[in-house]
């Protein structure tokens, strides 16, 4: 009787991971005029992803429970924004926004369709998140007490970084100022490296030149004129020039 029940048991779980939707893929969407697009990866009961909107960029992770993705979506400075997903046959995904008003929670709904042309063309080619193209700056700052007989001593360093639309990016030309009542200077600016990027499953990748592979530098979100990327167990704030 025991091995009955247990092979009734697989057999219906083998019925139910069968039926398990596949939210993978490229998928597009309009909203307002403007075009939404969609990446999703899934592994087992976990999603990530990014989704591209007005020039506002951010990854997603997301559980699936009983065929419904159920997650967040984080757009860097303008907050995290919950939602959830579901298939809508096979080409088809129910996308529903879950926005937090004053007594009340509304619902943003937007139908995406699967795009195999967009995922077909992009195979055997690198892909580039139009949102990051620009030129970038990080400014590190900080104030240090007690080294000065007058005052406090303040130093800012800014670095550069330009991610051009061919894939070709430029980083560095650091630049160091320092300021107190008796000091004022600036430093020159540092080496630049140079390489190739590109952009996959919601995170940043480069390579320098003269290098044979790819290397992360982490998620990332963009919100108009700043960028979020989150390296290790921190995160990075750039601004557009």
């Amino acid at each position: 009787m025991h091995r009955i029940l247990v092979a009734i048991s697989l057999l219906f779980l083998t019925l139910a991971c069968g039926n398990a939707p596949d939210f993978s893929g490229d998928y597009g969407a309009r909203y307002l005029g403007q075009s939404v697009q969609l990446h999703l990866e899934q592994d087992g009961g976990e999603l990530t992803g990014q989704v591209t909107y007005a020039r506002v960029s951010g990854p997603l992770q997301a559980t699936i429970l009983a065929g419904k993705a159920s997650g967040f979506v984080d757009a860097g400075l303008m907050g995290r924004f919950p939602f959830e997903a579901e298939m809508d046959g096979e080409s088809g995904l129910r996308w529903k926004y879950l926005l937090a008003l004053p007594g009340q929670t509304q619902a943003l709904e937007l139908d995406f369709e699967r795009r195999p042309e967009v995922r077909d063309a992009l195979q055997g080619s690198t892909q580039r998140d139009p949102a990051l193209v620009g030129h970038w700056r990080r400014t590190l700052s900080n104030s240090v007490g007690g080294l000065l007989p007058r005052g406090n001593m303040n130093v800012a360093t800014d670095i550069f970084c330009t991610l051009s639309g061919d894939g070709s990016f430029s980083f560095g030309g650091s630049r160091t100022g320092v300021a107190s009542p008796e000091i004022a200077a600036t430093t020159d600016r540092a080496e630049i490296s140079n390489g190739e990027w590109k952009t996959e499953g919601g995170e940043l990748y480069s390579r320098t030149s003269g290098e044979p592979g790819w290397a992360s530098l982490g998620r990332y979100a963009v919100s108009g004129a700043s960028l979020v990327l989150y390296a290790g167990n921190g995160k990075q704030l750039w601004e557009r020039q």
